[in-house]
């Protein structure tokens, strides 16, 4: 299985202030990891003085044990969820993954202000650098380079607002949603994180389980171990879920039901269920689609079946936008890393066909569409559905009768029924406008001919219509000699009498054969020389899956 994890030595960024397109819907400045699926970037940034610094073993060790936590979540999250709701981890090795120098590196706000300050000004191209594992090295093609802020050098006073500005750099610059900050100094300590970021604190003794701990906590978990004090009463994370793992109940005494589980354990790799929920990995109906990405996305579409020249068209325009999960978070917003995947259409049933984006790809919060079908006459199903990155879809159905027009006793076919309603309106001199196809005011000759040869696609003898005159019309016009009826017994010239005026008209076009092709499309297509028009809309309907 490939796995979503780029490592990346990085020298220099710049602020990006339009390249947003993959920040999570909804996500502000302040909202750089909410929870633990879709993309993120992790910024490594090592320090030292001229006291205290890092051997080159030391330094690869180092980044070996973060690619190392890095791969953890990967793994975990490839194990557990659908391909569309996956972490994935760039891990950034920034200032190119050499440390960076400042005056003291004990003093750690003043230190971790320093190396962001060099980070967000300084450096120089990204190298890529494989991790010790290959299959999950996924380098990207060449080198990419950046250019220096403009106008004044970027100077950040505090590591919490400095690691914000780094992180949504970071994020903007690789594509990424999310993004958290380490500091690494070369000493031993004891390592520890803000929930929800912005960055962790870490040193010269942390093992790849410590650095996979505090990504918990970036993540949205709480510690679950008795010497942190934690509580089953606690809440964390974008769900808002309890700490149900914790060794400790709320009056302090023990947890009869917590377990060995990262979050509680030293070396240990389980993950508790307190710990799922909280980095949003809770999944209510076993779908493998977590419950915060698991909406579907809604639907503006404007619909129409008219005539156009010589074609019935059915048109449909519309966007659609993804929905996030309300979080029951106090003070939280509402985010999600979905995206619109695809839209497709099938017609009464047939296979889906996919519909483009108007700006060539799906991948966009919100995206527009538009499609446009020649349709013969018939009545129609179409079903159109708009699908999310995890598979959600939201469909509406649309029914509705597109009739030819000449078809005048409904039935989708140019039969002698029809020919016959605008030839008892010439008989009987009447007026009516549904059989007045030139629309000149009036019922009469040039009406018979435009059904004939423009609509029915034939000549005036075609008895049978099927397109040819032949002797098999001329049979049948024999047949009725001398009696009355219509154009199924031979009258061609609306005066209900078989007579030898007919026989003329047949005569003069014996021969004719306007016989169609044979063939048989896998989309209905528009009958050759049909005039179609739009009969009603019956029913839209709409449901998500």
């Amino acid at each position: 299985m490939r796995l979503s994890l780029m490592i990346v030595v990085v020298g220099l960024f710049c602020l990006v202030q339009d390249a947003q397109a993959l920040r999570p819907d909804g996500a502000g400045n302040a909202n750089t990891s909410e929870y633990a699926l879709g993309s993120y970037v992790w910024n490594i940034i090592f320090l030292e003085d001229a006291d205290e610094g890092y051997t080159a073993s030391q330094l690869s060790t180092r980044k070996t044990r973060v690619l190392d936590a890095a791969a953890y979540w990967v793994n975990q999250s490839a194990q557990r969820l659908h391909p569309g709701a996956r972490l994935s981890i760039q891990v950034n090795f920034t200032n190119g993954g050499d440390p960076v120098m400042v005056d003291d590196v004990h003093d750690r706000e003043a230190a971790y202000v320093a190396g962001l300050n060099h980070v967000l000004n300084d450096g120089g191209p990204i190298v890529f650098e494989p991790p010790a594992d290959p299959p999950v090295f996924e380098p990207g093609a060449g080198e990419l380079a950046f250019e220096p802020a403009a106008g004044e050098p970027i100077t950040v006073t505090s590591a919490w607002s400095g690691s914000r500005l780094l992180n949504n750099t970071a994020r903007d610059e690789f594509d990424a949603n999310w993004s958290y900050t380490t500091f690494i100094r070369p000493f031993s300590g004891r390592a520890s994180a803000y929930i929800g970021g912005p960055y962790t604190n870490a040193y010269l003794d942390d093992g790849k389980y410590t650095y996979a701990h505090e990504a918990g906590h970036i993540f949205g978990a709480r510690d679950e171990y008795p010497g942190a004090n934690p509580s089953t009463d606690e809440r964390s994370g974008y769900l808002w879920t309890y700490n149900t793992n914790s060794a400790l109940l709320p009056d302090g005494s023990n947890n009869p039901d917590s377990h060995p589980a990262i979050m509680r354990n030293f070396g240990n790799w389980t993950l508790s269920e307190g710990t799922i929920n909280a980095i949003g990995w809770r999944d209510t109906d076993g779908d493998t689609v977590p419950d915060i990405l698991d909406t579907f996305p809604t639907l503006d579409n404007n619909w129409s079946a008219n005539i156009e020249g010589q074609a019935g068209v059915f048109t449909l325009s519309g966007s659609g936008h993804v929905n996030a999960l309300p979080s029951p978070k106090p003070n939280e917003g509402d985010y999600t890393v979905n995206t619109l995947a695809r839209a497709t259409y099938a017609i009464n049933g047939g296979p889906e066909v996919d519909i483009a984006a108007l700006d060539g790809a799906w991948d966009g919060y919100n995206e527009s569409y538009a499609l446009d079908l020649d349709l013969g006459a018939g009545a129609y199903e179409l079903r159109f559905r708009l699908y999310n990155s995890v598979d959600n879809f939201s469909e509406e159905t649309y029914d509705f009768l597109l009739g030819l027009v000449g078809d005048f006793n409904e039935n989708f076919a140019y039969d002698s029924g029809d020919i016959d309603k605008i030839s008892v309106t010439r008989f009987v001199g009447l007026y009516n406008e549904a059989y007045d196809l030139n629309e000149d005011g009036a019922v009469n000759a040039d009406d018979s001919d435009i059904w004939v040869r423009d609509l029915a696609g034939t000549e005036y003898g075609d008895i049978n219509l099927d397109q040819t005159v032949s002797l098999v019309d001329l049979n049948l016009l024999g047949a009725n000699f001398g009696q009355s009826g219509g154009w199924a017994d031979g009258d061609l010239n609306a005066d209900y009498q078989i007579t030898l005026a007919d026989l003329n008209l047949l005569g003069s076009h014996f021969g004719f054969d306007n016989t169609p092709p044979v063939s048989t499309p896998a989309v209905p297509e528009p009958a050759a020389g049909a005039l179609l028009g739009l009969a009603v809309c019956v029913l839209i309907r709409r449901r998500c899956r």
